[in-house]
């Protein structure tokens, strides 16, 4: 499937990437992160499921966490996004023929590459040279240090009924009846990085109606000191294996998809994002000698929970503090993680055990059975082992863990990826998860996003022919659901940069019929469309069909300086089940991808500008407008009127 999109995103988008100069790391920054920021939502897309709220963090994390290239094994290389086995594979054998790799156009001359992919990769790849940091002292490195400072606000220009006046005896009776404090979003961020030796982050952020500093997260990573390949003090994420003991990162892709399947933990990293339920925080290390590497972590901080009767009844995960209720909520549970990882790591086998301890402040005290039962055995308390192997054989990759809980209930996992050429490549994945089986900090492949009650089996297959037309389908069965899940996507090509693509894919209780096209009409402007039916039960005996069409218009200047979209959506999906998604383009590390439920338009402008070097500027417009209601919005998000208007603007400085 990645291979798929790679193909796609290059004659989709080749014709808007800007190079970098020889030898840098990044790209040309928002052009480059843009457009694997929409691949990424496209693959979410595929499911037909709820789309993550989380995508920037995914995102942010792509970006600043890049893999150096030159010493990566093809386990961690098949890790990035979008990079496929056969890509992998010809990076290491480029490398062992001809030397490092040290700049995007030398990597277009490997096998499976070329300009434009390589420019899309270069956001995620690091190409300073094996040995190139270790001859300069600290000190004397921190004057290559970079710097980037970027603050961001949206907000609606119609009032929400959270923010209406409230007489005080109406909030007597409900002090939960408005927001606190301010509408807007604000978020700041500081970053300070040395490639391959520090990085620096300062974030803050806070919703509409929280105070101000709601959030506030820093970390200091430490890189290729010696033994200690990277330290960890602050906010940090935890990857091993494929994810059944720690993971506690968003997927990046969840969808029936090959390029789902098999993962390659990249260990202990710095978690610059602002979802405080999500990051660790504390100290972590990985010390690596030869093939060997020790990951040890340790984690203590509050989240927001429920709390009643002396303990907590759930845990909270929207991140929202701006009622009395949700603010009383605030990192109510204290939560403390200990863990680590050992691991053999050859050019073509990794295996490896990893282990977690945790402990919350309170007991559990809500109605499920399970953490009932728990509680009484095991008290706050509860950890779990697991062991992960990942080998290559001929074309072939294999990868599998298994792990098991402090009650002993076992999860485990298998599958393979099958690439014999850059043409082709075939992948599967079996699971199975006991309904008891409890990880609280893992981030397996889940089709319900639990790691509980799941036994299922994924198959998917992508072959590309010699005119560059992709046909792609996967199929997925899980026990207990009464319909198989599948997908099947042709793109054709027409000159350049020119295609037509269908996808027909099955959701729930009925299936969809998207056709997209894109036309490139000078080396400035391009024209993309996409319509898209849905169809499903609304209940027991009806059903219901609905649609959606957008067409949109992209410009970008030849020098980079500025660049506008803007789209125009209609739109008519009268049930929920009928529901579509439809990724937007927005302000770097922004994200939208709403849902179309209902009778309308939607439209939106979104522009880019750099008034000068090291500055850039977002602003993003947008308007939608029911003909079925005559209020939008939900709860306290409520507005009156059959529209609404959101602002969002963004300014960039790096130095």
């Amino acid at each position: 499937m990645r291979r798929g999109i790679l193909f796609l995103l290059h004659f989709l988008c080749g014709g808007f990437l800007f190079c970098q100069n020889a030898g840098e790391r990044t790209g040309s920054g928002g052009e480059a992160a843009e457009q694997l920021f929409l691949l990424i939502a496209e693959e979410y897309e595929r499911t037909g499921e709820e789309n993550p709220a989380d995508l920037g963090q995914i995102l942010e994390e792509l970006l600043e966490n890049p893999v150096r290239i030159n010493s990566a094994s093809v386990g961690m290389l098949e890790s990035i996004p979008l990079f496929t086995s056969f890509m992998a594979t010809s990076v290491r054998e480029y490398i062992k023929d001809f030397g490092e790799i040290l700049s995007i156009y030398e990597l277009a001359a490997v096998p499976g590459f070329d300009i434009g992919i390589s420019s899309i990769l270069a956001p995620m790849l690091d190409f300073s040279p094996r040995n190139g940091f270790e001859s300069q002292g600290f000190l004397k490195s921190l004057s290559d240090g970079r710097s980037q400072f970027l603050v961001r606000g949206s907000g609606y220009l119609e009032r929400q009924k959270g923010y209406t006046p409230v007489s005080s005896e109406e909030w007597k009776d409900n002090n939960n009846s408005r927001y606190l404090y301010p509408p807007g979003k604000l978020y700041a961020q500081y970053k300070f990085s040395v490639p391959g030796k520090l990085r620096f982050a300062l974030t803050t952020e806070r919703d509409a109606g929280e105070p101000f500093g709601d959030y506030i997260g820093a970390s200091v990573q430490l890189e290729n000191a010696g033994v200690i390949q990277s330290a960890v003090a602050g906010d940090f994420t935890a990857k091993f294996g494929q994810g059944l003991v720690l993971w506690n990162s968003s997927s990046l892709f969840s969808s029936p998809s090959g390029s789902s399947f098999a993962r390659y933990g990249t260990g202990v990293s710095a978690y610059t994002s602002v979802d405080e339920n999500i990051g660790l925080r504390g100290l972590a290390a990985v010390f690596r000698r030869g093939s060997i590497s020790l990951s040890l972590l340790f984690s203590s901080r509050k989240r927001d929970a429920r709390i009643a009767d002396g303990g907590y009844t759930s845990l909270l995960n929207t991140g929202l503090h701006n009622t009395t209720l949700s603010l009383s909520r605030r990192r109510s549970l204290g939560v403390t993680v200990a863990g680590g990882n050992l691991a053999f790591s050859g050019e073509r086998v990794r295996v490896g055990t990893t282990f977690s301890l945790y402990s919350y402040s309170h007991p559990y005290t809500g109605k499920d059975s399970l953490m009932l039962s728990r509680q009484a055995r095991f008290g706050n308390k509860g950890g779990n082992l697991g062991a992960d192997i990942y080998f290559m054989t001929g074309s072939t990759r294999f990868f599998s863990e298994i792990a098991t809980d402090i009650a002993g209930s076992v999860a485990a996992l298998g599958g393979f990826v099958f690439s014999p050429s850059s043409r082709f490549s075939i992948s599967g994945l079996l699971r199975g998860y006991p309904e008891d089986y409890t990880s609280p900090f893992g981030g397996a492949v889940s089709g319900n996003g639990k790691m509980r009650g799941e036994i299922g089996i994924n198959l998917s297959s992508d072959y590309i022919l010699a005119s560059g037309n992709r046909y792609s389908a996967w199929i997925e069965w899980l026990k207990g659901r009464g319909n198989l899940r599948w997908g099947a996507e042709a793109v054709f090509l027409r000159r350049e940069y020119n295609s037509l693509s269908i996808r027909a894919a099955s959701r729930e209780g009925g299936g969809s019929l998207r056709v997209s096209s894109v036309l490139r009409l000078n080396s400035t402007l391009s024209l993309s469309s996409r319509g898209e039916i849905s169809a499903a039960k609304l209940d027991d005996e009806t059903a219901g069909a609905g649609w959606l069409f957008l067409t949109e218009a992209i410009f970008r200047s030849r020098k980079g300086v500025f660049d506008c979209s803007a789209r125009f959506t209609v739109f008519n999906t009268p049930h929920w089940n009928l529901r579509i998604y439809a990724y937007e383009r927005d302000v770097l590390y922004g994200y939208s991808v709403p849902l179309f439920y209902g009778n309308g338009l939607r439209w939106y402008i979104n522009m880019h500008a750099q008034p000068m070097k090291g500055v850039d500027v977002w602003f993003k417009f947008t308007r939608v407008w029911y003909r079925d209601r005559e209020k939008t919005g939900e709860g306290l998000d409520q507005m009156p009127g059959p529209s609404s208007t959101e602002l969002k603007a963004e300014v960039r400085f790096r130095f």
